[in-house]
């Protein structure tokens, strides 16, 4: 049969024209050799083992790539030696570990893209301790006006930075699960000087004024004609917050609840009035009380240095209730009125919306499992609920001075808080 097939390649090589290939007539055992083949019935272990070398000839061959070495050699199954069994099984230690190593890359990839990851396993009861460092800002913060060549000057509260403590105390759910957290902070702190000539506030030959109400120009409730007196501003604050809460993913958190607010704010001038050369006051007081639905939200990202890590706090409410404000001025023996609560009239509990704002921005560093300390930057704002301090306001030569509502006033604060929150 190889006889045969060589045979028809000669002939083959010989039909392609002597211009290309010229061939010589070889034995059926030289053109096995060449084809590294053996015919099976003759084959045995021994030509396996010493292939026979290539002795055929190549006189008249050309164009053929140049030969190295003149002997080739045929391989056979049985020249592989066989595979050892550590082999194998080093082998599929080595494919578990590449594939643990992928599972443990894409778990870190997890770890590092924060909505991916599904939330704490148990749920964490705390307590939290703060130390809220603001400073209100009043919309209105004028104490009184200082008459002047030009007209009138305001002379504004010198509010500071203040303390107010914040408590906080609930349980931060489980992956699914539904947390509560209840937050009371207060604030009640005060402003004040002394104004006369001596300082400077009141020049002599001057005088002050202090006004709520105007008609025509001239003040009807408050007192004119200060020659010194002492100013004084406050605010206190009382803000509870009841909400549940849920964890859409590790680094956000949702709160639903309720926000509780009373907001009152006093004003007291105590005046010598050089015209009738007596003393007189002016006591100013609003107060709102409202309670409305509230929503926030927590946004955290962990950094790279151990147990640190940024937040991001923001909440928002709609608070209904009621508002008043009342002024007393002793030297005309007036007393104003608005918005008075009448127990009879349930009405009168709900006359007034106001807004509420919070925005809130720091780090939080975590020393221990159950221990853990933020600082962050804060502010608070409350819109519409009203002021205390006096509304006049000079408009010019022409018209004297004007008034205005007290009761659409804002009140907003702006600092710091520290933290300590301890939990298990």
């Amino acid at each position: 049969m190889v006889l045969a097939w060589g045979l028809i390649l000669v002939s083959f090589l010989q039909g392609q024209g002597s211009n290309v290939v010229h061939a010589q007539e070889i034995t059926a055992e030289e053109f096995e050799s060449l084809l590294g083949m053996q015919d099976s019935q003759d084959a045995d272990e021994t030509k396996t083992a010493a292939p026979k070398e290539y002795a055929g000839g190549r006189k008249n061959v050309e164009n053929l790539p140049p030969v190295f070495d003149d002997t080739l050699k045929t391989v056979g199954f049985e020249e592989y030696e066989a595979i050892d069994p550590v082999s194998l099984q080093l082998a599929d230690l080595q494919s578990q570990l590449s594939a643990q190593h992928m599972e443990i890359g894409q778990l870190r990839a997890q770890l590092n893209s924060p909505m991916k990851f599904g939330g704490r396993k148990k749920p964490r009861y705390f307590a939290t301790y703060e130390s809220v460092i603001v400073q209100p800002v009043q919309s209105n913060t004028s104490a009184l006006l200082v008459e002047t060549d030009e007209g009138y000057s305001q002379v504004m509260f010198p509010w500071k930075l203040e303390h107010s403590p914040r408590i906080e105390f609930g349980v931060m759910p489980a992956a699914g699960k539904l947390g509560y957290r209840m937050r009371y902070w207060q604030f009640d702190h005060s402003a004040s000087f002394y104004a006369d000539a001596n300082n400077g506030i009141i020049p002599t030959g001057n005088w002050a004024t202090v006004g709520y109400l105007a008609e025509d120009g001239d003040v009807v409730t408050g007192v004119g004609f200060v020659e010194d007196g002492s100013f004084r501003s406050s605010i206190r604050t009382d803000v509870i917050d009841m909400e549940v809460q849920r964890t859409l993913s590790l680094p956000i958190d949702l709160f639903a609840g309720l926000r509780y607010a009373r907001i009152k704010q006093g004003y007291l001038a105590r005046t010598n009035q050089a015209a009738i050369a007596s003393d007189e006051d002016v006591f100013a007081q609003t107060e709102f009380r409202g309670i409305g639905p509230s929503v926030a939200m927590r946004f955290t990202h962990q950094l790279p240095l151990n147990r640190l890590s940024l937040f991001a706090d923001a909440r928002g409410a709609l608070l209904f209730g009621n508002q008043e404000y009342a002024v007393v001025d002793t030297a005309n023996n007036l007393l104003q009125n608005l918005n008075a609560v009448g127990v009879e009239d349930w009405s009168d509990l709900s006359n007034a919306m106001a807004t509420s704002a919070e925005l809130k921005f720091g780090i939080e560093y975590v020393p221990a499992d159950w221990l853990a300390m933020r600082v962050a930057m804060e502010a608070q704002h409350f819109g519409g609920i009203g002021g205390a301090n006096p509304t006049a306001v000079f408009t010019g030569p022409d018209h004297g001075l004007s008034t205005d509502s007290p009761l659409d006033d804002d009140l907003s604060f702006f600092g710091l808080s520290v933290a300590v929150e301890a939990g298990y």
